[in-house]
């Protein structure tokens, strides 16, 4: 989506940056050197190995010498060393590849949100675009002048997610319904936050038997509404394109 913030994108698919991928890469060729399954010329490139005590946490380590130049600092035996170097020892004495990768990930890569692809595809696509702050809404519009001002078509100053969610008069059967069949789902007297953030990301409460499932059924609700206001979508009825007087 057009002007969304690429960490919340990021967020919501569960990806890593851009830095963080070409770290886990690095780290995995460099295993590769080090545990000696490529060709032994590109060994010679490697930093000598200290005589760190094996018991140690960190286990082996490579000696750095200090960088006098940034040109040095990106040097990929340099980088990828220092990266090492930090890892757990039990992580340093995985010897294949592949499970040494399954490890690396679950440390680098953030963990993807199974919950977020669930529902029916224009509901998933409601929600998903509230979450990261790019939806039909004006408070989302006006912010990359689509709109010509902020404000709900019921008069508040600004139609944002909670108001929309949590407030709006215009939306009251529709959210009456909504709060009905979720009642039993979410805990009692429910503050306005915690709906809102409930509806979206869902609630990972500890005191929770099953929090998936759960939440879930939460998502099919909050979606059903949002289809059912027919406010996200593209030129809905209830956008208001000029300020009221």
């Amino acid at each position: 989506m057009k002007f969304t913030s690429r960490a919340r994108l990021y967020a919501e698919l569960g990806w890593e940056t851009i830095a963080k991928r070409i770290e886990f890469l690095s780290i995995s060729h460099f295993h590769k050197i080090h545990t000696k399954q490529t060709r032994s010329l590109i060994r010679n490139c490697m930093p000598i190995m200290t005589n760190t005590n094996y018991s140690s946490r960190r286990g082996e380590q490579y000696k750095l010498e200090t960088v006098k130049n940034k040109y040095m600092s990106n040097n990929f035996f340099f980088k990828a060393a220092l990266w090492w170097n930090k890892l757990p020892k039990k992580m340093k004495e995985i010897l294949n590849i592949t499970y040494f990768k399954l490890e690396l990930g679950k440390m680098i890569k953030p963990p993807k949100e199974k919950l977020y692809s669930f529902g029916s595809k224009v509901g998933n696509s409601y929600q998903t675009q509230l979450r990261v702050g790019r939806s039909q809404l004006n408070v989302h519009l006006f912010e990359i002048g689509l709109a010509s001002t902020p404000g709900c078509l019921c008069g508040h100053k600004q139609e944002s997610i909670s108001h929309f969610l949590i407030d709006c008069f215009l939306y009251h059967n529709e959210r009456e319904s909504l709060l009905i069949n979720i009642r039993s789902l979410v805990k009692a007297n429910p503050s306005k936050d915690y709906l809102c953030n409930t509806m979206l990301f869902g609630d990972n409460s500890s005191y929770l038997v099953d929090n998936f499932n759960i939440n879930k059924q939460i998502f099919v609700h909050v979606q059903h509404f949002l289809c059912e206001t027919k406010r996200l979508c593209m030129f809905s009825n209830m956008q208001l394109t000029e300020p009221l007087h």
